[in-house]
């Protein structure tokens, strides 16, 4: 029986709502391709925008945007839908690092439109990329946080910047609802562990369960707050990614278990703390508070390779970006050219796994990408190291935690572990981590500038 046009727009948009974009990418390309249709490039942007694939998303939306400004103008559409057509438009720029031209187009749409929340949030988050902090909280200060988790959550951030730790994370619980901030709720929708079971300020049980959250480098820096917990329980579990579960064992923590281990049974442990959220039920006032360094701790196996390549020079690890899985990752990567004058300093390897096509073909690194199979390789080659350059990733959290020395070249908008203010104890690390943080949207000069001037330091201190 042969499909008809609506009900293979159904089908499309079924896939989006199952979460299936890929596939609704391609059949929506082959539905095109026989008749053109603006809903349905309507549904193929979506499907764009779900892959991440921002600069596709424009195309589509910039293609129908003109018939729906001719029919706003006849009074055939509502400038409603015209709004939100910009809005989307704006996001992607967001996303492909122009949000100042994101900023430009929300200042177009209809005065109504600009005062919806979600606007106004997004109004906040494309001030804030284009360094514009100030202003860009204002505009949050202006919404109400009380029972809009999404407000809540994200003036969690600018607190987080200004150094206020515990008041940015009662935010952030807030927030919880969201889904964006750990992943304890899969705890439910997995193994149907619910929040009754999470653990109380203060209670002593006899066995607590860790569950680290996030990704890898999420687990390497709240590890550190199992150190809290030894004196509410008998014995404490860590139930972590399997790719880290020896690694934490050889670094001398126990009752170490892969994630999906928590199903082994309600009896092999009582109350369960969720890694990215214990500092809030810890109740601590800053991320070093009775924080003992180092905490990632094994014996090393030396690294002949590095060795023999570095002869006697000082060896320079580099990493200029992280996972690309992650939102707003493309914020984090910096260039990697203007990196290989600093194999004056000594002899560059490069531990960088994604984007390591930005490496050309004759560039001064050594690529050690082969000998790191497992993060004890990543671990050996770090202590092996003298120094670590590298944007916000696993690895900085990991050399830091070790206290070896690493360079963290962070974006306008951080991470909440590198913020801007604050007293010593509102750093994560110690002072064997050091932050070079961008100054201008849009280019990375200043922060090279600057790591130029501290590497010949670093290295001799």
């Amino acid at each position: 029986m042969a499909l008809t046009n609506e009900s293979f727009k159904e089908m499309i948009a079924e896939l989006l709502d199952r979460e299936y974009p890929e596939a609704a990418k391609a059949l929506a390309k082959v539905f095109l391709t026989h008749e053109n249709d603006n809903s349905m490039v309507g549904q193929l942007a979506r499907a764009y925008y779900d892959l991440n694939e921002y600069q596709g998303c424009l195309f589509c939306l910039d293609k129908i945007l003109p018939s729906i400004e001719d029919q706003v103008k006849r009074g055939t559409n509502d400038v409603v839908h015209l709004d939100s057509l910009q809005i989307n438009r704006a996001k992607c720029f967001y996303y492909l690092r122009q949000a100042d031209k994101a900023l430009e187009i929300l200042n177009g749409i209809s005065d109504k439109r600009r005062a919806n929340v979600e606007v106004m949030m997004d109004r906040s988050l494309y001030l804030n990329a284009i360094g514009k902090f100030q202003e860009a909280r204002q505009v949050l200060e202006m919404l109400p946080d009380q029972n809009n988790p999404a407000v809540s959550f994200n003036k969690a951030w600018y607190l987080f910047r200004a150094g206020e730790f515990k008041k940015g994370y009662a935010h952030i619980i807030r927030g919880s609802e969201l889904k964006v901030w750990g992943n304890e709720w899969e705890m439910e929708d997995k193994w149907q562990i619910g929040p009754d079971r999470r653990w109380i300020p203060g209670e002593h049980v006899d066995i607590i369960a860790f569950t680290t959250e996030g990704g890898i480098g999420d687990e390497f820096a709240f590890m550190r707050f199992t150190q809290h917990l030894h004196q509410y329980c008998r014995k404490l579990k860590i139930f972590c990614h399997k790719k880290l579960v020896n690694f934490f064992i050889e670094c001398g923590y126990k009752n170490v278990y892969p994630h999906d281990a928590i199903v082994d049974g309600g009896e092999k442990w009582d109350k369960y703390v969720p890694g990215m959220s214990s500092p809030y039920y810890l109740g601590v006032n800053s991320p070093r508070e009775n924080i003992t360094f180092p905490y990632l701790v094994r014996e090393a196996d030396p690294v002949p390779e590095m060795d023999k390549v570095a002869n006697g020079r000082k060896k320079i690890l580099l990493k200029w970006s992280g996972n690309p899985e992650f939102e707003h990752d493309q914020f984090r990567t910096f260039p990697v050219d203007p990196l290989w004058d600093l194999s004056k300093f000594g002899q560059l390897f490069s531990v960088q796994f994604e984007n390591d096509g930005d490496m050309k073909k004759n560039a001064p690194i050594w690529d050690l990408k082969h000998l790191m199979d497992s993060w004890q390789d990543t671990y050996d080659i770090v202590a092996n190291s003298d120094l670590l350059i590298t944007s916000c990733t696993a690895v900085a959290h990991m050399a830091g935690a070790m206290g070896k020395k690493v360079i963290v070249i962070v974006p306008m908008v951080p991470y909440m572990i590198w913020p801007d203010h604050g007293n010593a104890d509102e750093y994560w690390y110690e002072d064997n981590v050091t932050i070079i943080r961008q100054q201008e949207y849009g280019t990375w000069k200043h922060a090279m500038d600057e790591l130029y001037e501290l590497v010949p330091k670093i290295l001799e201190s």
